[in-house]
């Protein structure tokens, strides 16, 4: 069964402990008053034995003692626990006999305690705090009016230990009041109930520039700005009727500079009875700077906010819950503003989102405030998906722990539409300049067809030089036979000369297959011929072109066989280009050298005039398909290219230099046949 008498207990019990810890006995350190009155108790009574106790929860502290040593022990049942269950004086005239107090280890000794009695060391609040008692090692007689005596010296020790405490809180409130008013952030006044100041704290003579003398006497509503002085006028009044208020005033200083003070006021009772009005005030003029420009700020960034064509919404950190949204979130999105505050972020994204590398954006977020854009799809109300360019910024308080988050929502759709329509319009455009491509490249192959073609031409008159001297050869062999017909050896010198004539028309026949092959642009035949035949009969293809453009040719041999492996038609025809466009770079008449040159593994031949040169910018170019500083004379500027590549093929090189005003310089360097062998020789 519950014991409705245990309940009550336990609840004074609690209440007593925490009167116990509010008087501060137990911490209190020794008093020699205390000691006095436990002196004084034990002479009354003519005991060896008195003490001053506080019992708490486990413990019997003993505060002040005559005739017993310890100053702790452990609360149990019996002596001073009598009292704190009776609640009143109990004496135990013979405490042996006593059922409980008789297990008590400072009676049942043999050599302890035999006569107790204790009062209720009780507070104005009726909570016992602990006991005076008195204690004799024989059996004594205790009247009523030693009962009362004893309570009476109990009573003297409450009125001590509630005197202590009152001094101990006056300590801390003067302690307290000093910190108000040493603290440079506060600023105090006392005022009289006629309005007049009677003190201030030194800090009011700081920042006032006002000195003790100027303030103290003075009328407060002299410093108070004349907007703010009925206002104060009202407040010092309910001040002096016992209220306390807080209002803001306006406060002037000596230079005449005007501050916004809020002002806490409360009525004090003084020793004559008057009371006077306390203030606290604190400058908070900076404060107000500060909030009106916060002001300010947040009215600004809340225009943008709601003006701006992106849409902006505020979500929370723990679950991207939408907070607020903006206008245009609400246009993109087809919600509106009380439906899309209902909803979380996420579910307005496509099912498209990578959760790894959402998580990254979040740890990103975290880490950086601010996370990467990244291009998604939100599915609005009516079920469309719009594509969107959405960033974050992480929003924290002045102690950067996190409050929102702040989401930009683009939408790209016209990008997306322009960047579709631009993938499309370059598609095209790489179609056309691929068909060009190849349209050009079918014509610079007809071009140079045509140019090799128109060659032949050129090729006719060294052709005619060519097949000259095979076919004059053939008739001085036929017009020798026939002079020999008379001799005896008529015979033999037939067989020569058919056999001669065979061989020369041979060649004759080689020649002009060779030829048509060039024309065709097919692979031509290759055999080895000295350079410097070729180079001759290339002089005498152009000999009537340099005479007619009063131009001269000295050439240089060292006299040394230079055989290569060539279609000496195809080369004649390089030397003959060559050579023209020596001839034609000097419109007065040029002045050509033609050096052939033997090397131990290659034959160079140069050729160089002293006409009008190439320009620097353009020398790198000479060889280009199409490229002619000629143009105005009709020049294509195929025939350096051809040149060039008729001399690769056959393994060697062609280069260009030049001078402007100072002549070019064509080299043709081919490596030397490895067989000395030639074709008439072969024949």
């Amino acid at each position: 069964m519950n014991d409705p008498s245990r309940k009550e207990f336990e609840s004074t019990e609690e209440a007593r402990i925490a009167a116990i810890l509010r008087s501060g006995a137990i911490d209190a350190p020794p008093d020699e008053q205390l000691d006095r009155i436990t002196r004084m108790t034990a002479r009354v009574f003519g005991v060896p034995i008195a003490m001053a106790t506080i019992i708490d929860a486990d413990y019997i502290w003993i505060k002040s003692s005559v005739g017993f040593e310890p100053t702790c022990l452990e609360r149990e049942d019996g002596l001073c626990e009598l009292v704190i269950k009776t609640g009143s004086v109990v004496q135990l005239n013979d405490a042996r006999k006593h059922p409980v107090a008789k297990l008590h280890p400072l009676v049942d000794n043999g050599e302890g305690i035999v006569f107790y009695a204790g009062a209720p060391i009780r507070n104005s609040e009726g909570h016992i705090l602990g006991t005076l008692c008195i204690a004799d090692l024989k059996e004594r007689s205790f009247s009523e009016y030693d009962r009362k005596t004893l309570q009476d010296f109990a009573d003297w020790v409450v009125d001590l230990i509630e005197r202590r405490r009152a001094e101990r809180e006056r300590d801390a409130d003067r302690l307290r009041f000093q910190a108000l008013s040493n603290n440079p952030q506060l600023e105090m006044i006392e005022v009289d109930d006629t309005g007049v100041i009677v003190d201030s704290s030194h800090t009011v003579l700081k920042e006032s520039g006002f000195d003790q003398s100027e303030i103290v006497g003075q009328p407060l509503l002299k410093f108070i700005h004349p907007d703010s002085q009925q206002e104060m006028i009202a407040a010092l009044n309910s001040v002096i009727n016992g209220d306390s208020i807080e209002i803001f005033t306006d406060i002037i200083y000596k230079d005449g500079s005007t501050h916004t003070f809020e002002v806490s006021s409360c009525p004090i009772q003084i020793e004559c009875g008057a009371t006077h009005a306390m203030s606290i005030l604190w400058d908070v003029t900076e404060q107000l700077l500060i909030e009106a420009k916060v002001s300010i700020a947040e009215r600004r960034y809340r225009k943008l906010f709601e003006t701006s064509r992106d849409a902006m919404a505020f979500l929370t950190v723990a679950d991207g819950k939408i907070m607020e949204v903006n206008g245009a979130f609400c246009e993109l999105t087809g919600y509106s503003k009380e439906t899309l505050e209902q909803m979380l972020y996420t579910d307005l994204r496509s099912a498209d989102v990578d959760p790894e590398q959402l998580q990254e954006d979040l740890v990103q977020l975290e880490a950086t405030g601010i996370s990467p854009e990244r291009e998604r799809e939100m599915r609005c109300r009516d079920g469309s998906v719009v594509p969107v360019s959405v960033c974050a910024w992480l929003l924290t308080d002045d102690r950067n722990e996190p409050l929102a988050i702040l989401s930009r929502t683009r939408n790209i759709t016209q990008q997306k539409q322009l960047e579709r329509a631009q993938a499309q319009q370059q598609d095209h455009l790489e179609t056309q300049v691929a068909q060009r491509t190849q349209e050009l490249e079918e014509t610079l192959t007809r071009l140079r067809r045509a140019e090799r073609l128109a060659s032949v031409g050129t090729l006719a008159s060294g052709l005619a030089h060519q097949i000259n001297n095979p076919i004059g050869s053939i008739l001085n062999s036929a017009e020798y036979a026939l002079l020999c017909e008379e001799d005896q050896d008529a015979d033999s010198v037939w067989k020569e000369a058919l056999l001669e004539s065979v061989a020369q028309a041979r060649r004759c026949g080689r020649i002009v297959r060779s030829m048509l092959q060039y024309s065709r642009g097919a692979r031509t035949e290759r055999w080895a011929e000295d350079f410097g035949d070729v180079l001759q009969r290339a002089l005498n293809a152009t000999q009537s072109y340099a005479k007619s453009n009063h131009a001269t040719i000295k050439v240089t041999e060292d006299g040394r066989p230079t055989p290569v492996l060539v279609n000496p038609i195809e080369m004649e025809q390089v030397l003959v280009n060559i050579i023209n466009n020596a001839i034609e770079s000097n419109a007065s008449g040029a002045n050509i050298s033609i050096q052939l040159q033997a090397r131990e593994e290659q034959v160079c031949i140069a050729v160089t005039d002293d006409g009008r040169g190439i320009p620097r910018e353009h020398t790198s170019r000479v060889l280009d398909p199409f490229y002619t500083t000629r143009q105005q004379e009709g020049g294509t500027g195929l025939g350096l290219s051809v040149a060039a590549g008729i001399a690769v093929e056959f393994g060697g090189t062609l280069s260009v230099a030049s001078e402007p005003a100072a002549g070019t310089t064509v080299t043709i360097i081919m490596p030397l046949a490895i067989s000395t062998t030639t074709q008439d020789a072969r024949l």
